[in-house]
């Protein structure tokens, strides 16, 4: 889903761009990085619940009547932001497969 002028980088460091948009980046970013960019991160749970790695697994195995996605602001905290966005859907079962093409579906739209 990239754009011919998006950029892809290892390593947010690495980046000169003032504002990032993270997804699926699993590693801490340093305080000073952060006071230095803006960050979006996208997050599958809705947020404050389910902060940090396998959120959507721990959603779906405690059988929440709701699951979602948050568009967040990173700050030093993990999965701890401002909220930006938040999309949810009725948890009725569906596969992590199948949620998570909702989610895809759900920003490629909007």
């Amino acid at each position: 889903m990239l754009r011919n002028s998006d950029i892809v980088v290892k390593d947010i460091q690495d980046s000169t761009a003032h504002l990032v948009i993270c997804a699926g980046y699993h590693s801490i970013i340093p305080k000073d990085t952060l006071a230095n960019k803006i960050i979006i991160n996208t997050h599958p749970s809705l947020l404050p619940k389910y902060r940090g790695m396998h959120s959507l697994v721990w959603a779906m195995l405690n059988f929440e009547k709701e699951i979602g996605f948050t568009i967040h602001l990173m700050n030093e905290y993990i999965d701890d932001g401002d909220i930006l966005e938040q999309f949810k859907i009725v948890y009725q079962n569906q596969t992590s497969h199948e949620i998570m093409c909702l989610f895809d579906d759900y920003v490629e739209k909007i």
